[in-house]
């Protein structure tokens, strides 16, 4: 799964979210808890770094596994500060 399909299935777990709780959500998409919430996380990335993202422009390490694997501030001017070096 390329960068932009992961981040758009990330982005429509919103909805989800907002009437289901991780288990249910864990069930349905047949994956474990702890990747739900990773994968929620992400849809609190920065607009213009999901942009980025979208286009193929973010930097090259700024990966979903990378996402999916390091903690990444909630302030979206911290987030810029934190991917622009990967």
């Amino acid at each position: 799964m390329n960068q932009k399909s992961s981040l758009i299935q990330t982005l429509n777990f919103v909805p989800q979210v907002l009437t289901l709780d991780n288990a249910e959500i864990s069930k349905v998409e047949g994956v474990s808890n702890d990747r739900i919430q990773k994968l929620i996380e992400l849809a609190f990335l920065a607009p213009d770094v999901i942009r980025d993202v979208c286009e193929g422009s973010q930097p090259l390490g700024l990966t979903t596994e990378w996402l999916l694997r390091h903690a990444f501030p909630t302030v979206w001017h911290d987030q810029r500060e934190m991917f622009r070096p990967l």
